[in-house]
């Protein structure tokens, strides 16, 4: 039991960085939004089934919650949100594409998407690497906002691919943020 406790506070851990992120960033009339986020599930094989609905369920109901609700709220600027799923080297999915965070309705169809998705695969890579890199281009075909952050949960090591690390300094430019 203690570890799917840790995994709970796992799921919550990122939602947390997601909060205070979005209620200290500003922005300037000049971009779209005031920060755009990638959301990025790990769903390898280290993360049973138990553990994905956990991890499915929980982000969509913390994108309700009041205190996300009010960061997502907390200026007149609209937030970008991205989610994807991930494990192997070739194995990243679009859950819910960019979609402008207006008013509590967007978050409603995000947090529903999220709700309804049903995992890809569970292949036994688990390739952070890829993952940065996938959500860094996703990232970069997004809107033009102020801000940009990754937010990447994992369950293990990388055991695939080029490390999260050698990702980060080749590719990542100093303005991107990955939690």
């Amino acid at each position: 039991m203690e570890s799917f406790r840790n995994r709970n506070e796992m799921v919550n851990i990122p939602l947390l960085i997601l909060v205070i992120g979005l209620v200290f960033v500003q922005t300037t009339s000049a971009f779209a939004c005031r920060l755009k986020i990638v959301l990025a599930m790990d769903i390898s094989a280290s993360v049973d089934a138990k553990e994905d609905q956990l991890q499915r369920q929980g982000m969509a109901k913390a994108l309700l919650d009041e205190q996300v609700t009010s960061a997502f709220f907390a200026s007149k600027d609209p937030v970008a949100l991205a989610v994807i799923e991930w494990n192997g080297p070739t194995e990243q999915n679009i859950i819910s594409n960019w979609r402008m965070v207006y008013d509590l309705s967007d978050l409603h169809h995000i947090s529903t998407t999220i709700s309804n998705s049903i995992r890809g695969s569970d292949l036994p890579k688990t390739a952070m690497g890829e993952a940065l890199l996938f959500s860094k281009n996703l990232l970069d075909a997004g809107p033009n906002c102020a801000q940009s952050k990754i937010d990447l949960s994992a369950d293990g090591s990388n055991n695939s691919g080029p490390s999260p690390f050698e990702i980060y300094s080749q590719y990542f430019p100093n303005d991107i943020q990955v939690n």
